[in-house]
Parts: structure tokens; C-alpha cells; sequence
């Protein structure tokens, strides 16, 4: 039978340098909304898209970002961000353009909301079955319900483990990582090497395996042999490897703390990374809709243009994780939503005063 689970991630147990915008957002750990039609998935894939405009540097500019356009929309995976990748790499983020410039606009179109693909696979029982044969027939939600109750315990596990003492080779991938630890209730059961698929840059990730396959629809097969204390030497760990190649590795690390702790707020917060002094203490009492205003335009005063269009790529980074390791789980999905919102509207009202304004007619005289 697999233990219930163990990891630790620099970031895991840290607390967050971002704002707790549970306060701001008054946002709550993810609330289950009743599963839409065929036809309102449709309507989603669909909606409206947002256009803000963008001030370039010179023509060449923009005849380069068509150019890069063209040569990457036969092979792009997802059309969703293409346009994030070809402008925000472009973007400066020293400055912004006064509202005197002369240079010519770049506009491009954003969508209202992330996308959600249909037929996307979901966690079956059979899959947990299949990790542990003990499970047979019991729900997903229920395990997942039993493991957020156990989170305490499952962190303190992933805690107790150091990964800087892995001994890796300098080429190939191990069947097997010894680790140092410390005593613990729930060690991990394996130990994730998770690369950029790009880059092949990656880190380790010791983890539970019921917490990740009870979440993750695709996940590369993970061995039943689990981990064992070295006989030799009880203060370390031989964890089994498990190779996970992702399209944005920076992000990884925000989907692997949610699927633990549930923090729907820190989630967010990590996403939007505004930093706390940019929040001016008020003592007005605000609705929702006041506060989400209240932040949108903190971020739009805060940031330069380049630096939300790049916050909107590590959001759509995010969502390719989401999408490649098959996660529906819907608190992944309404932060994403909901960050993604309020990025958009953040460089929406941050380029506002770059618009071209429109003539007015002259004011009949009599």
C-alpha cells in the first residue's frame, strides 16, 4: 500500500512575501460552482477578447513581432498568449511611454478570461486504484478531503527532507536520489526531477504520490515501489525518481503548495505579486467590486507596462501547466481567472492614457 505521503520546495513552508489579498480580494478557498453546459464551455472557448494597446519602439519593431508571429503560429501548441510572447519579450520595463511619444501603437488582443480546453482527461478512482490498491472505488473529492486534513502532517514530512544533499549524475537521470532527513510521520514517497521542457533546466521535488496523482489527470507513470530509510544510515532517505517534463518550470512550485494547502489566498497573491507598500492603508469600507478596483489600479500605478505584460506570460505559463499535467481542479482554475482578470484590466487602465484620443466636432455656433 502507498503511505499517505512528503517534499520540500524552497518556497513551501516560507511564508509569503506578497500581500494577503484574502483581505482585499475577501476571497475564499475555492468554491465549487455547478458544472457549466456543453453549450456555455463553448461560449467560454468563444468569449470576447480585450485589445489594449501597446506603445513600440520603431516600424522595425513591428515588422519584427509580425515576422516572429508568423514563423510561430504553424507550430504553436496553444494560440492562447502568442501574442504575451511576441510583444513582452520586446517590452522594456525601465519605463513607460509618456503620453507625448510619437511612436507608432502595437495592439493586441487579449482574452476576457483563460481559456478552458474541452475534453481535457480527468482523475478517475481507477487511477488512484492503480497507485494503491486499497483505494478501489473510493471518490477523488474524498481523497483529496482526507489530504487536506493531513496537511500539517504531510508539510512537516516534505519539510524534513533536505534536497540540497542529492548527489546527482552530471548527465542522465537516476533510478534512485538518497536524500538526508529528519525523523518524520509522512515521508515522501518519490522524488519528482521536474525540467523545463525548453531550457532542461530543472529542480527536485520530493512528494507524495496520492497528493499529486489525486490532482493531476497526466502525470508519467509513477513506480508502486516507494520510498525506504537507508539501512545503513537511518538519517537518510532513497527516494524513487520520477521525471515530469513542464512548459514553464517557474511556476511549477505555485500548482505543487496549492495542491497541498489549498491557500486559494497566497495562490493569488503569488500570482499578482503586488508588494504590500504599494496598498495604502484605508479605512473605508469597501465592496468586493471596490476592492478589486482598489488593486487593479494600485497594480496599474505600481508597474510599468512591460512588467504586467510580463506577470500576464507567467500567468499564461501557468495555465500550460495546467493544461499539459490535466489539472481540474476549480481553485486552479478561478485564481488563474482571477489573476488573469485583473492583470488584464491592470494594463488595460495602465495604458490608458497612450490611446489616441478621438476628435471631437466643433461646437456649433449660432
Amino acid at each position: 500500500m502507498i503511505p499517505f505521503m512528503h517534499y520540500q520546495h524552497p518556497h513551501m513552508l516560507a511564508e509569503s512575501t506578497a500581500p494577503n489579498l484574502a483581505n482585499i480580494m475577501n476571497k475564499e478557498n475555492a468554491v465549487k460552482p455547478p458544472p457549466p453546459s456543453m453549450a456555455a464551455k463553448r461560449r467560454t472557448r468563444v468569449k470576447g477578447s480585450s485589445s489594449v494597446s501597446i506603445t513600440g519602439n520603431t516600424p522595425t519593431f513591428i515588422a519584427q513581432q509580425a515576422a516572429v508571429r508568423h514563423s510561430r503560429r504553424s507550430h504553436s501548441p496553444v494560440p492562447f498568449g502568442a501574442d504575451l510572447d511576441n510583444v513582452g519579450a520586446r517590452m522594456s520595463h525601465t519605463a513607460t511611454p509618456s503620453q507625448s511619444s510619437s511612436e507608432p501603437m502595437v495592439t493586441f488582443r487579449l482574452p476576457t478570461s483563460v481559456p478552458r480546453p474541452r475534453n481535457m482527461p480527468i482523475v478517475t478512482s481507477q487511477m488512484l486504484e492503480e497507485l494503491d490498491s486499497e483505494l478501489a472505488g473510493v471518490p477523488v473529492q474524498y481523497i483529496k478531503d482526507q489530504l487536506l486534513s493531513m496537511r500539517e502532517m504531510l508539510l512537516r514530512g516534505l519539510a524534513a527532507v533536505d534536497t540540497s544533499s542529492a548527489s546527482l549524475p552530471p548527465t542522465g537521470m537516476p533510478r534512485e536520489v538518497r536524500l538526508k532527513t529528519k525523523p518524520s510521520q509522512r515521508p515522501p514517497t518519490h522524488l519528482f526531477c521536474v525540467v523545463n521542457e525548453k531550457t532542461g533546466q530543472g529542480h527536485l521535488y520530493p512528494f507524495h504520490a496520492l497528493v499529486l496523482v489525486a490532482h493531476c489527470a497526466t502525470l508519467p507513470e509513477i513506480p508502486t515501489d516507494i520510498s525506504v530509510m537507508d539501512a545503513k544510515d537511518p538519517g537518510y532517505l532513497n527516494l524513487r525518481v520520477v521525471g515530469l517534463s513542464v512548459p514553464h518550470l517557474e511556476s511549477f512550485h505555485l500548482l505543487f503548495d496549492y495542491f497541498y494547502t489549498k491557500n486559494f489566498a497566497r495562490f493569488l497573491a503569488e500570482l499578482i505579486s503586488l508588494p504590500s507598500s504599494a496598498l495604502p492603508a484605508t479605512s473605508q469600507k469597501l465592496t468586493p467590486d471596490e476592492k478589486t478596483e482598489y488593486v487593479i489600479r494600485a497594480l496599474s500605478q505600481t508597474f510599468t507596462t512591460g512588467a504586467l505584460v510580463e506577470r500576464l506570460r507567467f500567468i499564461h505559463g501557468l495555465w500550460c501547466n495546467v493544461v499539459k499535467l490535466g489539472i481540474h481542479e476549480e481553485g486552479v482554475w478561478k485564481v488563474m481567472n482571477t489573476a488573469w482578470q485583473i492583470m488584464v484590466a491592470a494594463l488595460r487602465a495602465s495604458t490608458a492614457h497612450l490611446q489616441p484620443s478621438t476628435p471631437q466636432p466643433p461646437a456649433n455656433h449660432q
